[in-house]
């Protein structure tokens, strides 16, 4: 595995940006997230919460393309919350909507490249 970063801080910053416009609008998560969610002693209004405190810091791997062949990509992030790790992958949609692949507790691995 590369320690060399492909995305700028500043690709992420665009890419959180734009999740977070359209985040006031609506979210979707995958059902498998919510088991994820509880795990985490969260509900869906702090999980969107934690959603709009992501920064580049808690930035991990990404853009990779979705393996589903639509074209959008797939960001993924590890953010502490309340002294567990939470791995987080998000993405946009074709029409702009905030869709939530994965939220959960995770020991890993993480990258994090930029907390480094």
């Amino acid at each position: 595995m590369s320690d060399v970063i492909n995305t700028s801080i500043a690709e992420i910053n665009a890419f959180l940006i734009r999740f977070k416009f359209q985040l006031v609008n609506g979210i979707e998560f995958v059902p498998r997230t919510y088991d994820g969610i509880t795990m985490l002693g969260l509900d869906i209004t702090l999980a969107k919460a934690e959603l709009f405190d992501l920064t580049y810091l808690d930035y991990d791997r990404g853009p990779t393309l979705d393996h589903n062949g639509d074209g959008t990509d797939i960001w993924e992030f590890g953010k502490e919350i309340d002294g567990q790790m939470a791995y987080i992958k998000i993405k946009l949609t074709n029409d702009n909507k905030c869709k939530v692949l994965s939220f959960k507790p995770s020991t890993g691995p993480f990258m994090l490249p930029y907390q480094k």
